[in-house]
């Protein structure tokens, strides 16, 4: 997914060597200097991050099916899930909320963990359900983007996996995306 989305993300390599965390493998890759000099960001890259985390696991459905998906997942989903929360909660990026802000979403460098418990709620239930549902939204769509935009290319999806297969490490310059 980072190199279908060249124009905002360098990809690094492509591994199938598992971690300890029970991923099968990762990808590395980073942002241009450009985007993230800018401080510029848009709604736009931020649906590009969700549908990039989003690709391992789209990866393993349709390779492997619904049922065989593995927990390797869990990691992207952690960071895709928090990501949505603050582009509704934080950055007013979503249908119903865009003019909201949300005291209570935590910010990942923030190093107060449990601040937003301590806060309570200043919130109403309906607030907080448009919220969760707009966040969840966005990462469902971004799983059906990844999925789609895996079988449309499903060629190069193969030919990639072939080609981890038989090398277990593949850098940039031997992806043809």
């Amino acid at each position: 997914m980072a190199a279908y989305y060249k124009e905002y993300f360098e990809l690094k390599k492509v591994t199938i060597q598992s971690t300890y965390s029970g991923a099968g493998g990762y990808t590395i890759f980073n942002e241009y200097t450009n985007v993230t000099e800018s401080g510029l960001y848009t709604k736009d890259l931020f649906i590009k991050r969700l549908i990039v985390t989003m690709g391992g696991k789209a990866a393993e459905t349709i390779f492997y099916g619904d049922e065989y998906v593995s927990l390797g997942a869990v990691q992207d989903l952690k960071q895709a899930n928090s990501l949505a929360k603050r582009m509704i909660g934080n950055y007013g990026m979503g249908k119903k909320l865009e003019a909201f802000y949300n005291d209570n979403v935590e910010d990942d460098r923030n190093p107060f963990l449990g601040r937003s418990l301590a806060m309570g709620d200043k919130y109403s239930e309906h607030t907080k359900t448009i919220s969760d549902k707009e966040s969840l939204e966005l990462v469902n769509d971004a799983y059906e983007t990844a999925k789609n935009l895996l079988l449309a290319n499903y060629d190069k999806f193969t030919a990639l996996t072939w080609q981890l297969m038989n090398t277990t490490v593949v850098t940039r310059d031997q992806i043809e995306w």
